[in-house]
């Protein structure tokens, strides 16, 4: 790998966009998530969890004012996963022993606003999280009417690729070749960039995975070695060809196919044929995956939205409702969509 290599982003689609433009996050409430957790607070504990709704904010730097507010470590801060900045986001975090807090002194935290404060036993941990619902609006949307409500309704039913979204891989996708930094050039970095790092090239790996399906059309049809996932769960199983259930399953949303979250041991769990068409996706990044000190997982190649729910404002304005389980990006729905122009980064989703 040299400097000059080109490192894919925009992966392939399932259908024709049917939104030709649009503007995403005109202002911070065109895109607002709520966190729900995977589980209810105890009402008991050393342990302070706060719903805390912040808008323009993002999540390390709201952490990092916690911590100086109780004269913790930043680490002593928990929450369950990270959440974008150009939005109004109302997310759950935790302080450790004991803390006490006065509400007023929450929203005095610019852009935070206190909505709830309760105790749990435990810290609250990374990936905690249920699901995400998201309200979101385009501005200004350009397109045939019919066909965006025909993709939606397409969609609703079948899904969307899960992909991950593009903020994972950081600015011009400086994560991925600092991931090849670490691996390959053997850079030091601090413990917890190194985690962001290696999750990174594991994520473009994938993506890569998931891409090559789509073209091939084979991302809904199950093939040798493929891992199935029970829908809502981390419970997975090995596709057996003569098992008649799957089509149906499949199409009713009860289980989705996996692709490879790669490992040390990838090549464990795919054919030889699989072996050699998945490494020369990853072969500018294959020294470093080879050298990754974790093991491979698996995640769905789709995901469906839950309730998903769209009406139009001021006949150009299109407002979209939905839940999504923890790990998929209402992001990427928006890019199977069509040609989405962000607004708060001046990306634009195509």
């Amino acid at each position: 790998m040299n400097n000059e290599t080109i490192i894919r982003y925009n992966w392939p689609k399932t259908l024709e966009s049917s939104i030709t433009s649009a503007k995403l996050k005109s202002s911070p409430d065109d895109f607002l998530v709520n966190e729900i957790l995977s589980f209810d607070p105890s009402n008991e504990g050393e342990h302070l969890f706060l719903l805390i709704e912040k808008r323009g904010a993002n999540t390390n730097w709201v952490a990092q004012q916690l911590a100086k507010l109780v004269g913790c470590k930043e680490r002593d801060i928990g929450y369950a996963g990270l959440k974008d900045r150009h939005a109004v986001t109302q997310q759950w975090f935790s302080l450790t022993k004991d803390s006490l807090i006065e509400p007023e002194a929450i929203d005095a935290i610019e852009g935070c606003r206190l909505i709830k404060q309760v105790r749990n036993n435990k810290k609250l941990r990374q990936g905690a999280i249920a699901r995400n619902q998201f309200d979101i609006v385009l501005r200004e949307v350009e397109g045939e009417t019919d066909a965006i409500e025909r993709h939606l309704s397409k969609i609703k039913l079948s899904g969307y690729p899960n992909y991950f979204g593009t903020q994972r891989f950081g600015h011009d996708m400086q994560n991925i070749k600092r991931a090849h930094d670490v691996l390959v050039d053997k850079r030091r970095v601090k413990r917890h960039q190194e985690s962001i790092y290696f999750s990174a090239l594991r994520s473009w790996c994938f993506n890569q995975v998931l891409g090559f399906r789509i073209e091939q059309g084979t991302w809904l049809q199950p093939g040798e070695n493929d891992k199935i996932n029970l829908s809502g769960s981390r419970s997975f199983f090995e596709y057996e060809q003569n098992d008649e259930s799957i089509e149906s399953r499949l199409e009713s949303g009860d289980v989705h196919i996996c692709g490879i979250m790669p490992g040390q041991d990838y090549a464990e769990y795919l054919t030889d044929e699989l072996v050699s068409i998945y490494e020369s996706l990853w072969e500018d990044y294959l020294p470093a995956l080879k050298q990754l000190r974790v093991k491979s997982d698996f995640r769905p190649l789709r995901v469906i939205p839950d309730n998903l729910q769209w009406e139009w404002h001021s006949n150009s304005d299109l407002r979209l409702r939905f839940s999504l389980s923890s790990g998929s990006y209402a992001t990427e729905l928006l890019t199977e969509l069509g040609n989405i122009n962000d607004q708060s980064t001046g990306f634009k989703r195509a």
